[in-house]
């Protein structure tokens, strides 16, 4: 059952940073995919760019998500919404495997470039 809490100004706050933060990784992850799109001169840098998009459109997405439902907790003032332990860790493994696989993009041409 939920528990009914106080909610103070600050928590709406609170609900609001968190949401800028998430917009603020997404507009980074975002950019680093352009850019990589754009000035990537192999189709492994583009690969890599559009690979980097997936979590930068699931970050904006989450946020957005996990900023409805804080509010919608605070104002049933309840404390259900406000633990978030999924989307860090969904975040973390998306960018982790993005990151590797343009590792090995990066070191498989190079190995092949080099032959």
């Amino acid at each position: 059952m939920a528990e009914e809490v106080r909610v103070d100004p600050k928590s709406w706050f609170s609900a609001e940073r968190t949401f800028v933060a998430w917009m603020h990784l997404s507009l980074i992850a975002a950019g680093a995919s352009l850019a990589l799109m754009a000035v990537g001169q192999t189709s492994e840098n583009r690969a890599a760019g559009l690979l980097l998009m997936v979590p930068a459109i699931f970050l904006a997405s989450w946020g957005a998500f996990t900023y409805k439902q804080r509010c919608t907790a605070l104002s049933m003032k309840s404390t259900n919404a406000l633990m978030d332990p999924v989307g860090p860790a969904i975040a973390v493994c998306l960018i982790t495997v993005v990151s590797l696989s343009n590792s090995y993009l990066g070191i498989r041409n190079y190995l092949l470039a080099n032959r």
